[in-house]
């Protein structure tokens, strides 16, 4: 989990609290009795001196915790005013130049996803095609479409399977576009939409008209009281903005009972990459009112579209100061030539009678219900239906309706990492 540089760590997850090697993180990674000697010296793991001291990490960690803790860990909290470059700790996998170069042939929406941590990544033997996935057990969860030049997808989903089978995987593709779940289909696979991704082209976008009402009093209030935007990456912001959208967010997250989600849903955490767009709404004290992120969409190597992640406003901000500052960043879209914006993915926002699996359906279900106070993403695609109804549906692709509990657990455990396997059975039992 990353943070603040010199910040201190989270204490340990509730489901490896008894074990002294799971304190690695807050303590230092420790070798185990008998580790391999070359390792040592080469850094993968430190000396087995350090096992001492995780050890009594561990002790005090558990002398106080309180008797009881809830299955759901605390928000995560940052310090400071940028993320730290921990990211190589948890996700080295997800910043390798080859996984960059994937992405820049061809992301797709939501490609940009697999940089984020805890992803891995599955390469083609050809070099063409990438997956990004999450194991969760033996459950595969791939993080939206495959990308790349993908000139013969096909192939490409009959070596991931391959490659999933062999080891005893059961995958499940998710928040995939129609394109690839008919790939799938065409192979018998079955498939369920379980997100709606607006979408629009920033060329035709307009304020004008009955239907943009709202956004368009939203903008002209703004602009009458000095309320301007800025756009840069996070580290070219400046650092008392840096430090007002840190503490935005942890204001956000304090009164949160669930921690940033970082599967579909991105974060502080994901905001500190070169390529990803952090656009500010700044009144005219220059007190930040509003802050969305926007991840790069590539095709053939150009920048062809922007896909819109975090969303954070002031406790204080205007009524509306979100509205302006996502049509402010269309508006910078259209001006920089770009194809697409993509108000991204709603997950977890259709009603599960709609899903058609009653087991899947329900677990889904479930899990939207737990996170609907803290994201409210059946109002999150109301707000977005404002920009647009150019909605798509996103699917839930599978093999064998016998997999459907195991993967309904996986699915849950993704968007709520803290549960263990015991309370993901519990989810499935209603």
């Amino acid at each position: 989990m990353r943070g603040i540089a010199g910040a201190p760590r989270h204490g340990i997850r509730p489901d490896r609290s008894r074990d002294p090697w799971a304190v690695r993180e807050a303590a230092g990674v420790v070798a185990a009795p008998g580790a391999d000697a070359a390792a040592v010296r080469a850094g993968v793991v430190p000396p087995a001196s350090a096992s001492r001291a995780a050890a009594a990490h561990a002790a005090r960690a558990r002398r106080a915790r309180p008797a009881r803790r809830r299955v759901l860990d605390r928000p995560r909290r940052h310090g400071g005013d940028r993320p730290a470059a921990c990211r190589a700790r948890r996700g080295g996998r997800a910043t390798r130049p080859r996984l960059r170069s994937l992405l820049r042939a061809g992301s797709g929406s939501l490609g940009h996803l697999a940089t984020w941590p805890e992803n891995r990544l599955w390469v083609s033997a050809d070099g063409s095609t990438g997956i990004a996935y999450r194991l969760v057990g033996e459950v595969v969860v791939t993080v939206s479409d495959p990308f790349g030049a993908t000139g013969d997808p096909e192939a490409a989903f009959g070596e991931f399977l391959a490659f999933c089978d062999a080891r005893a995987w059961t995958p499940v593709f998710y928040s995939v576009h129609e394109g690839w779940r008919a790939v799938l289909a065409a192979r018998g696979w079955r498939s369920l939409p379980v997100a709606e991704e607006t979408t629009l082209d920033p060329a035709a976008f307009t304020l004008s008209g009955r239907a943009m009402q709202d956004v368009r009093t939203a903008v002209n209030r703004a602009r009458r009281t000095d309320v301007v935007t800025v756009d840069a990456s996070w580290t070219a912001l400046a650092g008392p903005l840096r430090r007002q959208i840190v503490a935005i967010s942890e204001h956000w997250a304090a009164d949160k009972r669930l921690p940033e989600m970082g599967f579909t849903l991105g974060g502080l955490d994901e905001i500190d990459d070169p390529d990803v767009q952090v656009v500010v709404a700044v009144d005219a004290q220059e007190r930040v009112v509003a802050v969305t992120s926007w991840l790069p969409v590539w095709e053939s190597g150009a920048l062809v579209g922007r896909t819109l992640d975090m969303m954070r406003r002031a406790p204080d901000a205007p009524n509306g100061a979100m509205e302006f500052t996502i049509a402010e960043s269309i508006e910078a879209h259209r001006s920089a030539g770009l194809r697409r914006t993509s108000l991204s993915a709603t997950p977890l926002a259709r009603p599960a009678e709609q899903a058609g699996v009653a087991v899947l359906g329900a677990v889904l279900a479930l899990v939207g219900r737990l996170l609907e106070p803290v994201y409210g993403f059946r109002s999150l695609l109301r707000f977005k239906s404002k920009f647009g109804d150019a909605a798509e549906a996103l699917h839930l692709v599978y093999r064998d309706p016998m997999q459907l509990p195991a993967i309904g657990a996986a699915i849950a455990r993704c968007y709520l990492p803290q549960l263990t396997w015991g309370s993901s059975l519990r989810l499935l039992r209603g």
